[in-house]
């Protein structure tokens, strides 16, 4: 099994650094990062554990992104409101992430804003995808939160959901969506595929989902305005709560 991630620099700078160090001192000590690295330079760490994959080698990415631009512009994206949700362009290195990387092993995927804190388990991470061909976080009326997927790799259905969504990306059928985000395409995907377990059963709308799974006894995702904040307040009084309170509690 192993951690897969992407991000480019000023997210390495910002947060991942921390989120890679803390992958490699929480999870299964044997257990390697695969991250795609988006732009030039990745940075130079030592180690078995940690690789880097270069996004523009991805066959399709470059051209998707440059596309992308354009279309974006010209429909003025940017003038709408809640204009992240057509940003395909920022969205689509985890999809090309996703249906890149296809190892004869299972993959969980983490965003680059999810902060481990505490050891986790290789049994805990075994069971994320033991039965299903992929897991995800589902919320009713609302769109998957793909900060957490795990794809089996044992199942065919994993491999098609994955190289359904690299495809969305690569024909441009994801302008033929609602809205052009990773989630909306992964949701796509998962419609047509199927088989998949949902750790979130009863998310809906905008829950927090991640933190309110099962993953949160061991991680916490700070997307957007958690980012500077660095927990989840939803979740955790501060910090110190949520990186020494677990441990105080499990002795």
């Amino acid at each position: 099994m192993k951690i897969l991630t992407s991000m480019n620099r000023r997210i390495y700078l910002d947060y991942g650094q921390d989120m890679l160090d803390r992958v490699l001192r929480f999870m299964p000590p044997k257990m390697e990062t695969v991250v795609y690295w988006d732009g030039q330079d990745p940075p130079r760490t030592p180690g078995e554990r940690l690789q880097f994959r270069h996004l523009e080698r991805v066959d399709g990415f470059l051209d998707f992104r440059t596309f992308a631009e354009k279309y974006q512009f010209d429909k003025g994206i940017h003038n709408r409101q809640n204009a992240f949700l057509w940003n395909a362009q920022r969205f689509c290195c985890k999809g090309f992430a996703w249906g890149d990387y296809l190892p004869d092993e299972d993959v969980i995927w983490l965003d680059a804003d999810v902060k481990v804190f505490d050891h986790v388990p290789g049994s805990f991470l075994q069971g994320l995808v033991r039965s299903k061909p992929y897991t995800y976080l589902g919320r009713e009326k609302s769109y998957t939160e793909t900060g957490f997927l795990a794809f089996n790799h044992r199942w065919p259905e994993s491999y098609f959901l994955r190289r359904i969504i690299l495809e969305m990306y690569r024909t441009h059928k994801v302008f033929s969506l609602a809205a052009w985000t990773d989630c909306h395409v992964f949701d796509h995907a998962r419609s047509a595929v199927g088989g998949g377990e949902n750790l979130s059963p009863a998310g809906k709308n905008f829950d927090h989902v991640f933190n309110g799974s099962i993953l949160g006894r061991y991680m916490d995702h700070c997307k957007g305005p958690r980012k500077k904040k660095g927990f989840s307040p939803e979740t955790w009084k501060s910090v110190e709560h949520r990186d020494h309170g677990v441990h105080a509690a499990s002795g």
